[in-house]
């Protein structure tokens, strides 16, 4: 059985259409409240870069900040990042510091020189336009201030962050306090000869310098004399400091340095000085020492070695000694052109002499007539110093033998002749010939006398006492 419908034939045909439009509801409400939030596709909209403007020195750029009463820099650009024209009705900076800056109107003189830009202007979208800055830190200390951009922007950030910092003068420390290499051997340019070094101290050594100041600070500095360039280019250094290259260390931390001594010359460095660009701050004086050297051969044996008669040996030391400041190579010695010597040398005949050391060899010279006495030349090859030869004449004398004359009795003989005079004394028996001085002497004299023995007498002068005897000027017994 069918059940009869209590609804109106119009209510039934109304329904699907009233619950139609109650479904699209949400729908429309959502897409006007989008349209409502979303910008004009036309409006502006602005954009400061940086958001957070740092001063620094263009210098020294990118260290930020500056010493006191240094002139520091920022810059910063306005862009237009929406699809409508901007409009710039002004610029101010205001906040606590906001004193000690202002635009810079040597960089564009469109803003002037104040802390306020009254200037209007128009950027299209995508257009920028870049503005400088200037701070005068009046002593050490961090310094803020910000910066607001008035505009029809309908959205962005209209404002940035300015920061200026004065340096506080940098506490200087360095480990270890002072530096000492010693003395090293000297390398050879031109024969691209370098060591060893026979170093009396380590040759690389590593000097660290901590600036101990808190924040805000930067030292600044360089070394004098500048270190590993010319003319000082007798150091490596791993990292330079010189006047036109300055390294920098900030608050709290150290550097490293590793410097190798590898000297060129014959000089000695006896200071080094941490220049920093403070202003009025004093350069620190490290205690410092490097200085190159080489050996210099000495002969300690005169070249006359002695007097020995004729066929018999002379036995003497023969000495050499490293005066040079450093070490010393030396392959010898050997004899070259002698006669009559012997050198009693052992090996090695490769050896090396410290700084103010010396070496020994006994050397014998046996002269094989008065005229024709011992002689050569000690020779020595330097090795150290680009294979350098050093040489030293020697020889010995050589004398007559000796000759005693003994008389039967006591006599006195004096022979003049032009202008000199010999005497031949005897006062007994055993006593020996002697000489007397001049002519004149010879005359003063009176009695008898003795002499000293005369030795090596030549065979003409021996002939000539025995004819005066036989035949004298004058002759008188004592």
């Amino acid at each position: 059985m069918a059940i009869a419908s209590s609804d109106p034939p119009t209510r039934r045909l109304l329904r699907p259409a009233l619950l139609s439009i109650w479904l699209a509801i949400p729908l429309v409400l959502g897409a006007l409240a989008g349209s409502a939030l979303a910008a004009p596709a036309t409006a502006s909209a602005i954009s400061i870069s940086p958001a957070s403007i740092d001063f620094f020195v263009g210098s020294r750029s990118p260290l930020r900040g500056g010493y006191p009463g240094e002139k520091q820099e920022a810059f910063y650009s306005v862009r237009n990042t929406g699809g409508g024209p901007l409009t710039v009705s002004g610029m101010t900076i205001i906040g606590p510091d906001a004193a000690l800056m202002a635009f810079d109107d040597t960089y564009d003189p469109f803003c002037g020189s104040g802390r306020r830009c009254a200037q209007e202007f128009s950027l299209a979208p995508g257009e920028e336009r870049r503005f400088k800055l200037q701070c005068t830190a009046a002593q050490g200390g961090s310094f803020t201030a910000s910066l607001h951009v008035a505009s029809n922007a309908a959205s962005g950030t209209g404002s940035a962050l300015l920061s200026c910092l004065g340096w506080q003068q940098p506490i200087i420390q360095v480990s270890p306090s002072s530096l000492d290499f010693g003395i090293a051997h000297r390398c050879d340019r031109t024969n691209s000869y370098c060591g060893p070094f026979c170093e009396t101290r380590p040759l690389t050594q590593t000097l660290t310098i901590t600036n101990a100041a808190p924040a805000p600070s930067y030292l600044d500095f360089y070394f004098t004399p500048e270190l590993g360039s010319p003319p000082y280019d007798d150091f490596i250094v791993d990292t330079l400091c010189t006047w036109d290259s300055h390294c920098s260390i900030g608050p709290g931390e150290s550097l490293p340095i590793q410097i190798t001594f590898r000297p060129y010359v014959t000089m000695a460095y006896t200071a080094l000085e941490i220049v920093s660009q403070y202003p009025g701050q004093a350069p620190v004086s490290i205690p410092f020492y490097a200085e190159g050297g080489f050996g210099q051969l000495a002969f300690e044996t005169p070249s006359l070695l002695g007097a020995v008669p004729v066929g018999e040996t002379l036995m003497t030391t023969y000495t050499v000694r490293n005066a040079g400041n450093s070490c010393l190579q030396l392959h010898g010695p050997a004899l070259i052109t002698w006669d009559g010597l012997e050198l009693e040398a052992t090996e090695p005949f490769y050896f090396t002499l410290q700084a103010g050391e010396s070496r020994s060899w006994s050397l014998a010279c046996t002269p094989s007539s008065t005229t024709d006495d011992g002689r050569g030349s000690v020779f020595f090859e330097q090795t150290f110093e680009g294979s350098d030869f050093a040489s030293q004449w020697v020889h010995c004398q050589g004398l007559a033998p000796a000759l005693d004359v003994t008389p039967g009795g006591g006599f006195a003989l004096d022979v003049t002749g032009d202008g000199s005079a010999l005497a031949v004394r005897g006062g007994g028996l055993g006593d020996p010939l002697a000489t007397a001085g001049t002519g004149a002497e010879a005359e003063a004299e009176g009695g008898c006398s003795t002499g000293a023995p005369v030795h090596g007498l030549p065979l003409g002068v021996i002939f000539l006492l025995v004819l005066r005897r036989r035949h004298p000027r004058r002759a008188r017994r004592g």
